[in-house]
Formats: C-alpha cells, structure tokens, sequence
C-alpha cells in the first residue's frame, strides 16, 4: 500500500478510536435496586453511556439529589466528571471518592443518615421563628445568631470538617466544585465581609473552580468544605492563601443566573456531550440554548422542598432530620425513574453512534491488514 493511503488510514484510524473511546465506560456491578424499599415499580436500565452530572446547591434539600443519584447508579450511569456547588460539592466530592457511582452513592446514604442522626427537626416554632426574623430585617450578626440557635449540630464547623475529613478522598472521578472568593477574618471585620460579599455576588463577582482530582488531599477537603460554606453560618476556608465561601454566591453572566447551575464549565472542563443536571428547585430556569456542544437532560423536583417565602426556604435548607431525608431521597429516586424512562431515545442515539464509530474503526483496521 503506498505511504500516503496508510498515513491516510493511520489517520482515519486514530479519529474512529478517539470517537470510539470518548464515552467508553466501565460497567459498574449491578446494584441492586432501591425501587421496592420506596414501594414502586422496577425500571428499565440506561445504555451503557458516561455522563457530566452537576449538582446544584441547596443546603439539606441536597437529600434530593442522593435519591436521584441512586437512581441513575441503579440505571448503569458513570460519571465522565462531576460539577457541584455547595452541598452539591460535598455531594459530588463524596460520590468521587469511590470507584463507582454507586458505591459513592451507598457512602452517600450512610452521611446523610449519620448527619441525621445529629440533627433536630425544625418544628413549626423554629419556621415561625424565621419568619420573625425575615419580617424585622435583621442584620447579619443577629441573623447569624437566629440561624445558629435553630440549626442543628449538623452546621457546625467540627461536624462538617470531621464529616469531609472521614468520607472524602482523592477523587477517582475528575470533579470541580466552585467556591467564592471572600475577605480574610484576620483583616477585616465580620460583618464587612457579609456585606462586602452580597454586593459583590449581586454586581456579578464569579465563584471560582477548584479540580479537586488536581490537588493535593489537604485541599480537596478545604475546597469543598470551602464551597459548602453557608453564609452567616458556617466560617470561610483559607485556599491557596486566599479566603473562600459558599459557591453559590458566584455569578455567570453567559447563563443569566448564579453558579449553583454551573453547566457551562461541566461542559468546558469535561468536554463530555452528554449532561445530567439535578435541581433542587422545580421552576428554575437557565438559558439552555446557550450551553452548546452537549445534551442537557435534566432532573427538576416534582413538586417543592421547601415552603414559601424566606423563612420556608431557610428552613428547608437547615432541616437535616432523618425524616426529611428519607422524603426528600425517595422524591428523587421517584423523579429520576420518571425521567430515565423518557431518555432511552436520546441515550440509544449516542449507544449507537460509539457503536457506529467502533465498526468503523473495526473496518479501517481490517483494510490497513
């Protein structure tokens, strides 16, 4: 064969085998399903296709998503990267830790259980109690004071960082989680940097990213304790020499909203073509004509997690009860089922084009003999 025909197919070859392997997945050990303990049906798997997940914050609401992650295991899904904000970081930071989804997501439900375990419940005092607090306007310091009186152990500093130091490794995932810059306590006041960092989140400072599988294990775990940071809550982390808070706060301009829906950077940072994005709220909205390049499939709430108004929403991202969790995880499960069972079109469309690109790989090869 001349030099140039086997240049040619030298090319054409190393092009199908890059298509071929860009989704190429493991096949994680079927788990067993979780459909019977929340009492429904058992549902059809997912072809076997990798995935960018990102997890958006929202404080315990969070139990959402591990219902809807046990799903998604439960289905044959592997992550090709995962992106989380908030308790979406500590969500996606302990799920990258293990070799497989659904190992992640099984140390995933041990946490929450522990963490509920710690937890009170917010009773109807504690919710009317917020709700004072929302109608008089109160300032950050006696905010801070309200929060830290109704909210459970769960949010303190030591239970948090004990949590992440025992539960999260080096990711075997590649995984970001955003944090936002902050003022250094040493240096400034308090109270100036609450204020300092709301203005600066509303006139569109942006949250920055953290590869946690590019650093060293010391900073993974800050990093993400860092992103989980709640403001007038929780203190902010020191990263690199430089303070950081709850990555919720950071603004992207280019999707119109804040940086707890962060696929836009899932897709740069991963390149992967297929994106699955839990919610945490059921109307929120994204421009997704925007994010091109990739299939956004996503998983919205059926209904709220939380109550309305500020004192309802406080609530719903304070109260880690083992009660809650349970609700809110069997919520998820239920409405991922809902969605995996409308996606097997669009899942069997890419089965098929790694499938196409492998026989033609296959073909090339057998001319080049």
């Amino acid at each position: 064969m001349p030099v140039n025909e086997q240049e040619t197919l030298g090319r054409i070859r190393d092009a199908a085998r890059r298509l071929a392997e860009r989704d190429e997945l493991e096949k994680p050990s079927a788990p067993a399903s979780s459909a019977a303990e929340f009492g429904l049906p058992e549902a059809d798997g997912l072809p076997e296709l990798s995935a960018g997940v990102v997890l958006v914050g929202g404080g315990a609401k969070g139990a959402y998503q591990v219902g809807a992650l046990q799903c998604l295991a439960e289905a044959g899904l592997r992550p090709a990267g995962l992106l989380g904000t908030s308790i979406g970081a500590l969500n996606a930071a302990v799920v990258a830790s293990h070799g497989s989804l659904w190992d992640g997501v099984r140390n995933l439900v041990e946490i929450w259980r522990e963490a509920g375990a710690a937890a009170r419940p917010l009773g109807r005092a504690s919710t009317d109690r917020l709700a004072e607090a929302e109608t008089k306007g109160l300032s950050p310091t006696q905010a801070r004071s309200v929060l830290t009186a109704l909210g459970s152990p769960v949010l303190r500093p030591g239970f948090l960082r004990d949590l992440v130091v025992r539960h999260v490794t080096s990711p075997t995932i590649p995984t970001w989680v955003s944090a936002f810059p902050s003022g250094d306590p040493d240096l400034v006041p308090q109270l100036q940097i609450w204020i300092d960092d709301l203005v600066g989140a509303g006139l569109g400072r942006q949250a920055e990213w953290f590869a946690l599988h590019e650093l060293p294990l010391p900073e993974v775990r800050d990093a993400v304790l860092a992103s989980s940071a709640l403001p007038l809550l929780l203190d902010s982390q020191r990263i690199m020499g430089r303070h950081y808070i709850d990555g919720g706060l950071g603004a992207r301009p280019q999707i119109g909203l804040g940086d707890n829906t962060p696929i836009d950077s899932l897709v740069t940072r991963t390149g992967s073509r297929l994106v699955i994005v839990i919610h945490l709220r059921p109307g929120q909205l994204w421009d997704r004509h925007r994010i091109s390049g990739a299939q956004i499939l996503e998983i919205r709430p059926s209904g709220p997690l939380a109550p309305s108004g500020l004192g309802g929403q406080l609530a719903g991202m304070l109260d880690f009860s083992p009660e809650r969790f349970e609700a809110l995880r069997k919520l998820g499960y239920l409405d991922a089922q809902a969605r995996v069972a409308t996606w097997r079109g669009v899942l069997g469309a890419h089965q098929a084009a790694r499938e196409s690109a492998q026989a033609l790989l296959e073909a090339i090869s057998r001319l080049s003999e």
